[in-house]
């Protein structure tokens, strides 16, 4: 979060596509990215370039109870600058709708809602086996 403090959302944006493009040139990776990434028209061209793109879908009331979760065991979800507000939900709310368009460009669309991760990478990997038929 300091990157966050220090240079502002601008300024972290700049570095997770500085990040984005150098991970995109190793041939062979799974990268997870946050929320925000896909939302750069730059960051997209980069995925859609390097590979195929999955987008984990979950109802905001989920992401919220999961980033909860994470955020309790002292996880990732105890740094999310984007969340930091009095109505989390709201605020979650808003940044799907906001960044909807930007994510409907995944080549895979997986929901997550009530799915165990086994499940859930089951999903994908037989999902991208079809987008590569």
């Amino acid at each position: 979060m300091l990157n966050f403090k220090v240079k502002g959302e601008i300024g972290f944006r700049e570095i997770e596509t500085a990040l984005l493009g150098s991970t995109a040139l190793i041939l062979g990776q799974i990268v997870s990215t946050g929320g925000g990434v896909p939302a750069l028209k730059k960051n997209r061209e980069i995925m859609k370039n390097s590979g195929k793109v999955v987008w984990l879908t979950a109802t905001p009331k989920t992401i919220l109870s999961r980033l909860t979760k994470q955020k309790g065991l002292g996880g990732s979800g105890a740094a999310r600058p984007m969340l930091t507000s009095d109505k989390p939900l709201q605020r979650i709310e808003e940044l799907l709708s906001e960044r909807i368009n930007s994510y409907e460009m995944a080549d895979l669309v997986v929901n997550t809602e009530s799915r165990e991760p086994r499940e859930v990478a089951k999903t994908i990997i037989e999902g991208l086996n079809l987008c590569v038929l």
